[in-house]
């Protein structure tokens, strides 16, 4: 391979172009903020299915990733136990907030 002279500039036509780094989704809920795992999940088919399925905690797992809804869970906590309806309640919050979601 020849030699590149000293000073010389590198093509840049053959770089990969970066993509734009799509902002975390973020909910803010009852003094807490939860971060979803990527925008590109609320297009997911499988969080689709378990909200079709009324499949709560599924979809929010999915959606919040195992971090934070374990997270979501604690807050949530009363004596240890987390209620159905907190979760049900969350879900709705967040799907509110999803321009798709909402109608």
């Amino acid at each position: 391979m020849p030699e590149i002279p000293e000073g010389a500039k590198t093509p840049t036509d053959h770089k990969k172009k970066k993509k734009p780094k799509k902002e975390a989704m973020r909910h803010e809920w009852k003094g807490e903020t939860y971060t979803l795992v990527s925008p590109e999940i609320l297009d997911d088919a499988d969080v689709l299915e378990a909200f079709d399925n009324r499949q709560v905690s599924v979809a929010l797992r999915l959606l919040l990733g195992e971090k934070e809804y374990a997270r979501l869970k604690r807050n949530l906590a009363d004596d240890g136990r987390t209620k159905a309806s907190d979760l049900a309640e969350f879900f709705t919050s967040l799907a509110e907030e999803i321009p798709d979601v909402k109608n």
